[in-house]
């Protein structure tokens, strides 16, 4: 431990032993770059920078996607509702009943259209009383 005091300290003075010369000189030395090397580092920079710029954009579309998505949902919810708390009491929408009812509203003067025939009416009146209608 004693040792590596006295070289933490020498290095903090600034005067450095041969043999840790010896070592850290290699290692301080950076040769400089070829012209290849910079064009190539700058163009794998170039190409990374601009992958990133595009994930971005990407994750950008899909937020406003979802985004415009979720509003058209509330939009469409607050509507629904509107018109549910503005609607006359008992207003029920249904294909058959109500809109019929209004088509007629509407076409004030044309005859309402007629009732469809219910099931147990048309059944004994084409196949006669059933088994079980007939009294024992």
């Amino acid at each position: 431990m004693k040792d590596l005091d006295r070289v933490l300290e020498l290095l903090e003075q600034g005067a450095e032993p041969d043999a840790i010369r010896a070592v850290l000189d290699p290692e301080g030395q950076i040769p400089d770059m070829t012209p290849e090397q910079i064009e190539r580092f700058e163009r794998r920079l170039h190409d990374a920078v601009v992958g990133e710029r595009r994930r971005f954009a990407g994750r950008r579309r899909v937020r406003w996607v979802v985004s415009g998505g979720v509003v058209a949902a509330c939009c469409a919810a607050v509507a629904a509702l509107a018109m549910r708390s503005l609607s006359p009491p008992g207003f029920a929408v249904s294909l058959e009943g109500q809109a019929a009812a209004m088509a007629h509203d509407v076409l004030a003067g044309t005859p309402e259209p007629a009732a469809p025939p219910t099931t147990s009416a048309t059944t004994s009146a084409t196949s006669g009383p059933s088994p079980r209608e007939t009294p024992q």
